[in-house]
C-alpha cells in the first residue's frame, strides 16, 4: 500500500467515526421527521429446488450463459424467515411488507396478513419475455413497479437483517429525505472501464460510475453499503425516463443472469437520489457474516455480532453445493438473535 493509500483509507476512517458522531447527535438534536409512510422490499432468491435448478439450468445453456456469478446465490438457508422477524420486531413504523418472489412465497410464510404482499416477478417486469429470470440487477431495476409501494421504502435482500430498533428519524430526515449510508472502509466508487481482473460486481460499478458521470458529471462518489437501504420511488420512476439511463437498464431487465457487462440499478438508484436531494447521507453500524462450511468460525463470527449487536447484519452465503449441517447450525445461531416467530410465519 502507497503513503496516498494509506492517507486515504485513514481518510475514509476518521469519516466513518465522524459520520457516526454526527448521526448520533442528529437523533437527539434534530427535529423530528415527517409522518410519511414507509414500505419495505424483500426479495426472496429461493425456491431452491430441483425443479428450479433444472429450468436454471435449462435458460443457461439455451442463452450460452453461466449459470450465475455462484450458484450459492440461489441457496436457501431459511433466512427471510430472520429478515421479517428483524422488521417486525424492530422497524415497527413499517406501512407494510412486499416480499418479492419469483412465483409463490415459502411454504411456511402466511399471505393472508394485509400488513404484507407477496409480489411474483410478473407483477412487476413490464416486458414478459423477459422473464424467467435468475438476475437480481434485473429484479432490482423494476422495484418501483410493485403495486401500492410507498414512496420511500426499506430494499433489502432476504439475507439482511435489521437487529436492533429502528425509528423513522432513522430512515428519513426532517426535509422528508431518505437516509444512505455509505460503506466508509471501502472508500471510493471504482472508476474507469472494467478490467479483466475485475469481479462482475465491481465492473457493474464502474460502468454505473460511468453513467452517473455522463448525467451528473465526474464526482467522488462513496460505495453504497451492501445492508438494508432506503429507496424513492421518485428516483426510480426517474431513472427509466431518462434517456441516458433508460437504455441501460433495458439492458439490464433482459439480462437472465447477473452479468459485469451491464449497470447495477440500485448502485444507480441510490446515487440518483443522492444527486437529485431526495436523499443525504448518514451512518448506521452494521457487520457482514459468511456463511461457510467452517462452522466453527462462522459460529465465532456470529457470536461476536451478538456480543456487539450491530444494527444491521448480512449473512453472505458463499457456500457451493448442499451442505445440511451448515444451515442447522447458521439458523440456530439466527435463532438466538432474533428468536420466536413473527406473525408472518405458520
Amino acid at each position: 500500500m502507497t503513503p496516498a493509500q494509506l492517507a486515504e483509507k485513514l481518510l475514509w476512517r476518521v469519516g466513518e467515526r465522524l459520520a457516526g458522531t454526527a448521526t448520533a447527535l442528529e437523533r437527539q438534536l434534530a427535529p423530528p421527521p415527517p409522518a410519511v409512510p414507509v414500505d419495505a422490499v424483500v426479495t426472496w432468491a429461493g425456491p431452491d429446488n430441483e425443479a428450479r435448478r433444472a429450468e436454471r439450468r435449462r435458460w443457461a445453456q439455451r442463452e450460452g450463459a453461466a449459470e450465475s456469478e455462484g450458484s450459492w446465490r440461489f441457496a436457501d438457508h431459511g433466512e427471510l424467515r430472520y429478515a421479517l422477524r428483524g422488521l417486525v420486531r424492530n422497524a415497527p413504523f413499517l406501512r407494510r411488507i412486499h416480499v418479492v418472489v419469483a412465483d409463490t412465497g415459502p411454504s411456511w410464510l402466511r399471505t393472508d396478513d394485509p400488513a404484507l404482499a407477496v409480489v411474483p416477478h410478473r407483477a412487476i417486469f413490464p416486458d414478459p419475455e423477459h422473464l424467467p429470470t435468475w438476475s437480481s440487477c434485473a429484479i432490482e431495476a423494476h422495484l418501483h413497479r410493485i403495486p401500492d409501494l410507498a414512496e420511500r421504502f426499506l430494499y433489502l435482500n432476504d439475507d439482511m437483517l435489521i437487529l436492533a430498533p429502528m425509528t423513522l428519524g432513522d430512515a428519513v430526515d426532517a426535509r422528508g429525505r431518505v437516509k444512505l449510508e455509505p460503506q466508509w472502509r471501502a472508500g471510493r466508487f471504482p472508476r474507469g472501464a472494467p478490467r479483466a481482473e475485475d469481479q462482475p460486481h465491481i465492473a457493474r460499478a464502474r460502468l454505473t460510475n460511468a453513467l452517473l458521470d455522463r448525467r451528473y458529471g465526474a464526482r467522488l462518489r462513496l460505495w453504497p453499503i451492501h445492508q438494508a437501504r432506503m429507496g424513492r420511488r421518485t428516483a426510480y420512476e426517474a431513472m427509466h425516463a431518462d434517456p441516458i439511463f433508460a437504455p441501460e437498464l433495458a439492458r439490464v431487465s433482459a439480462a437472465r443472469f447477473r452479468r459485469g457487462d451491464v449497470i447495477d440499478p440500485i448502485y444507480l438508484q441510490y446515487f440518483v437520489a443522492l444527486h437529485t436531494g431526495l436523499a443525504r447521507l448518514s451512518s448506521r453500524s452494521s457487520s457482514v457474516v459468511r456463511v461457510q462450511r467452517n462452522i466453527a468460525a462462522m459460529t465465532r463470527d456470529l457470536a461476536r455480532v451478538q456480543a456487539r449487536r450491530p444494527a444491521q447484519l448480512c449473512v453472505q452465503d458463499w457456500l457451493d453445493g448442499d451442505a445440511p449441517e451448515v444451515t442447522a447450525a447458521l439458523q440456530g445461531m439466527l435463532e438466538i438473535l432474533l428468536p420466536g416467530a413473527s406473525r408472518f410465519e405458520r
